[in-house]
């Protein structure tokens, strides 16, 4: 007699039910665990890496963090670009107003003009994402 074989189930990042371990999951590299799944990188995870690596105390890498988006986020406020030489450039777009649709109700929506945040890929970043993320190039100061 036929018997169906259990389904297999992919890793999903948000789900820690399935029986693949979470720590699994984030030692596992992309192709580990299907093209299908990206992993999430938190600001807490960046900054326990970067204390491990550097033997820098965690509030001190915290800080310095956070100090570092705060600066980043009231320069693209104030309209201005920034750029970090073989990372990428940051810089705000206008986007102009203008009229969509209500997929459900068909009604007639004006949305606002508005800035959005544009980025560019840099030199090394480009290089790094061409590989399997293993051997990315680092620029030392």
């Amino acid at each position: 007699m036929f018997e169906p074989q259990p389904r297999q189930l992919r890793p999903r990042p948000s789900s820690s039910t399935l029986s693949f371990g979470l720590d699994q999951y984030r030692n596992a590299s992309n192709a580990d665990l299907g093209a299908d799944v990206m992993a999430t990188i938190s600001k807490k995870d960046l900054v326990n890496r970067i204390a491990k690596r550097t033997g820098t105390q965690q509030v001190l890498v915290r800080t310095t963090v956070q100090q570092f988006l705060d600066e980043i986020t009231a320069e693209l406020a104030r309209d201005n670009r920034l750029e970090f030489r073989d990372f990428g450039i940051f810089e705000t777009k206008a986007v102009r107003a203008r009229t969509a649709q209500n997929p459900r109700t068909l009604k007639k929506v004006q949305v606002p003009a508005k800035r959005r945040v544009a980025f560019k890929m840099g030199r090394l970043m480009k290089e790094g994402l061409k590989g399997n993320g293993e051997d990315v190039p680092v620029k030392r100061t």
